[in-house]
């Protein structure tokens, strides 16, 4: 009797289409983009800078910086400077070198240095601030960031030792804790929510950045020189702090925070969805993180504090001449020794350095090579 055997069914394994893996991708795809476009816009800028012969220190010029400000300032420069390090040490490499692998908490410090580049952003159209220059600095590269307006860009004395301390152990440490206390509020109070969550971490940031920058501010860090006097505390001297600054950066700071936060049902933020149907390995995928978060944390900077406070800047009033008189605020951005005034009531904002102006005598200097208008008569 004959046997007859038979093939057990084969059941084909269902893929998913290329189009559908492709797009539950993009986020981090479209994110990691941004991110590439930004730190070539980074290198850019930087290259520029560098090449262009500006990266010189800027002085303090002819007005003494009080002896006091001087020991602030250094005082403040070695302290963050050294914060920052370790603040890089501990939160970015040895987490790297322990684990072997990048976590996401050291590419998120990683990618916020980044942001120190649009320190200056809120100059782009008109003076905002400026650094003592009595801090170490090789002048700032405003003047190299594509479309730049406010003249002598190059002179704003960008702190690198301090900018890197304040970043990382202010503002991204400030992350961190804001993202602990946001755990800790949602174990006690369930009901409060997402929303609840958020308003208490902008609540928390105002309050943060209002104490952090005014005693920057009264040590003599940096001074806000263009500010709408009746949102201003302290205004028409050299620590005048535009209230609405903190509003701003606290808007700036709770959006950070939320990045790191919220996740979804695989614990990855929102900025890495996608990323487990992205078909590279563990390196690449580490890479493509790495690439949006830095475009996700610049966005955040750029549309959530820099591109507001361009509206507020065209409503300004000019620098106080308080601060006009110290030249070690002023660094030859304008005022005594250029032919810029700083700033002008209901006047023209300059737009480059071969715009026509206001001289600080209040003078109007129309640059050389410049076409003047002449009056065209209707046709009759």
């Amino acid at each position: 009797m004959a046997t007859v055997t038979y093939e057990p069914e084969v059941v084909p394994t269902r893929t998913k289409p290329a189009a559908d893996v492709t797009r539950r991708a993009r986020p981090v795809l479209w994110w990691a983009g941004i991110g590439a476009a930004m730190l070539a816009l980074i290198g850019y800028t930087m290259i520029h800078w560098i090449a262009s012969g500006d990266a010189h220190p800027i002085g303090t010029g002819v007005t003494p910086v009080p002896t006091w400000m001087k020991w602030s300032v250094k005082i403040q420069e070695i302290g963050y400077g050294i914060g920052g390090v370790l603040f890089l040490y501990f939160m970015a490499v040895r987490p790297w070198r322990r684990e072997g692998r990048f976590t996401f908490d050291s590419l998120f410090v990683l990618a916020f240095v980044t942001v120190i580049w649009l320190d200056p952003g809120p100059s782009y159209f008109a003076l905002y601030h400026d650094y003592n220059s009595y801090f170490f600095n090789l002048g700032g590269w405003a003047a190299s960031i594509p479309g730049w307006q406010t003249p002598n860009g190059q002179h704003i004395a960008q702190p690198l030792i301090w900018d890197l301390g304040a970043y990382l152990c202010t503002f991204c440490a400030g992350v961190f804790i804001a993202n602990a206390l946001m755990g800790r509020a949602k174990a006690r109070w369930p009901r409060l929510g997402n929303v609840g969550l958020v308003l208490g971490s902008f609540v928390l940031f105002f309050l943060l950045d209002l104490v952090a920058e005014l005693a920057w501010i009264h040590t003599g860090a940096y001074q806000y020189g263009s500010t709408i006097s009746g949102l201003t505390i302290s205004s028409g001297h050299w620590y005048q702090f535009p209230i609405y600054e903190s509003l701003w950066v606290a808007v700036l700071w709770t959006v950070w925070s939320s990045v790191r936060y919220f996740r979804n049902d695989r614990g990855q933020t929102l900025i890495e969805s996608g990323i487990d149907e992205v078909r590279v390995g563990p390196r690449k995928k580490t890479a493509l993180r790495f690439i949006a978060l830095v475009g996700v944390l610049n966005v955040i900077y750029l549309v959530g504090y820099i591109l507001p406070m361009q509206f507020f800047e065209m409503k300004a009033s000019p620098w106080p001449a308080d601060t006009q008189s110290r030249s070690y605020f002023t660094n030859g951005l304008c005022g005594e020794g250029t032919t810029f005034a700083c700033g002008v009531d209901n006047g023209p904002i300059p737009s480059g350095t071969n715009s026509i102006h206001l001289d600080p005598n209040g003078r109007l200097v129309v640059p050389q090579g410049t076409t003047l208008p002449k009056l065209v008569r209707h046709a009759r």
